[in-house]
């Protein structure tokens, strides 16, 4: 009957180390909170393709509106808390807070002539000049961070609830 409690000791103390390793149960919350951030910037996309000047340049295409979202690391703070940075460049910068291009010249950059159509015509040339343009204020950013936002702590309490089940189910 001692072998028994002995076996059984062993194995709460296994479970117990399993569960007690923070470093294990901070990389498992650590990935879901990026695994959350990944949705987030997936949820902002979908709302910055549906309206203004990324909707006409880049239609369905994500590829390019996912390089302008900048995905920084997950770090972690005091207190057991996490932050990752979330940052927009480029197009979606300026349609997230408005703003004008100044007049400038347009050069090709990869081949010898710029061809697009103006007015049902195909223009073919080696420079354009951009009057310049205004741009009004389109959030997407943080409409789609709020809309995400519950997901969020329920994907990491979801990562850690299924951490602590596994250490219960260990021999």
């Amino acid at each position: 009957m001692s072998a028994v409690t002995s076996e059984g000791q062993e194995q709460l103390l296994r479970r117990l180390q399993y569960v007690a390793d923070d470093r294990r149960l901070l990389k498992v919350a650590q990935n879901a909170f990026r695994k959350s951030a990944r949705l987030m910037r997936r949820e902002i996309v979908k709302r910055a393709r549906k309206r203004g000047i990324l909707r006409r340049l880049y239609g369905r295409r994500v590829a390019g509106l996912n390089r302008m979202i900048k995905l920084g690391r997950v770090r972690k703070l005091a207190g057991g808390n996490f932050q990752v940075r979330l940052g927009a460049g480029g197009l979606m910068a300026i349609q997230e807070r408005g703003g004008t291009f100044r007049p400038h010249i347009i050069v090709p950059s990869r081949a010898r002539r710029l061809a697009f159509v103006v007015a049902g015509r195909l223009v073919v040339t080696s420079r354009v000049r951009h009057p310049g343009a205004t741009h009004p204020k389109m959030p997407a950013f943080w409409p789609g961070v709020e809309a995400s936002g519950p997901h969020f702590r329920r994907d990491v309490a979801e990562a850690i609830r299924d951490h602590l089940e596994a250490a219960a189910r260990i021999p």
